[in-house]
């Protein structure tokens, strides 16, 4: 079993001075500074950032107001604030879908797109892409990180394979002009769900290596790495197509938050 969910998102805007002022009389939080704005506010119980004032000159060009928070509950000040910035001036700057798969964090895998890929293992969790790109693409347990973090017992064994994606200030999409070629990236991956499943005993076991970090997809043969593919395929979900449908109207490619704005 798959589901999929909006796990967190960034958007901003260009506020007039006047606006801007307003919505910072509002926030109840102390303020530190950070390298790239003159203000930062942080609700980690929420985990909702607000983020003013720009220090980048190039930045203010397209907004001076950036809110992230996980979209499933968002915080009153945060449905506030999108309101007052409005459906016509709101950018988009990150969106992150997840995908919960129910099961086991080793019996999963992600069929990388090429060797170019940058792949990397922290913490137990793996990572395709860098800090700095446009997307990545992060599989950690997540049943593990809510006994952790949150001291839930008895959670279900479950794999999150999240999709980061986020847009340089040369290409951020606003509210009104947004669409599903905004996930198009995730066509490119495939997520196998379940290892056990491939008949191949040699194969599952390339497939273990690799999924565990003992092994790098990039040293494996371009031989070897045919024979896995035509061997997982007929396992393998496009994580695309829990996104998009044909004719689906563009508002539902978005969190409920921000639906709510576009059709308002």
């Amino acid at each position: 079993m798959i589901n999929c969910k909006f796990d967190y998102v960034m958007v901003g805007g260009k506020l007039k001075s006047d606006e801007l002022k307003h919505i910072v009389s509002m926030i109840p939080y102390h303020h530190y500074e950070n390298e790239y704005f003159q203000r930062v506010y942080f609700d980690k119980e929420m985990y909702f950032r607000i983020l003013v004032y720009p220090k980048n000159r190039y930045a203010w060009r397209h907004y001076n107001i950036i809110i992230s928070f996980h979209p499933d509950s968002p915080p009153p000040l945060a449905v506030n604030i999108l309101q007052l910035i409005g459906k016509d001036r709101i950018i988009i700057k990150r969106i992150d879908k997840a995908f919960d798969i129910q099961n086991e964090f080793s019996d999963t895998f992600i069929l990388p797109v090429g060797t170019r890929t940058k792949q990397a293992y922290i913490k137990g969790s793996e990572y395709f892409g860098s800090i700095s790109s446009d997307f990545i693409i992060a599989r950690y347990n997540k049943s593990l990180q809510l006994e952790q973090k949150k001291g839930f017992v008895g959670v279900p064994s479950t794999t999150r394979v999240e999709y980061r994606i986020k847009k340089q200030n040369r290409k951020l999409k606003r509210l009104n002009d947004f669409d599903v070629t905004f996930y198009m990236p995730l066509n490119d991956y495939r997520v196998l769900p379940f290892i056990s499943k491939v008949e191949a005993s040699k194969i599952r076991k390339d497939l273990y290596d690799v999924s565990s970090g003992r092994k790098k997809w990039s040293y494996l043969t371009s031989q070897r790495k045919k024979a896995i593919r035509e061997a997982v395929n007929p396992h393998l979900i496009n994580p695309f197509e829990y996104i998009h449908v044909p004719n689906m109207d563009t508002a539902t490619y978005l969190p409920e938050c921000l639906q709510l704005l576009l059709i308002s």
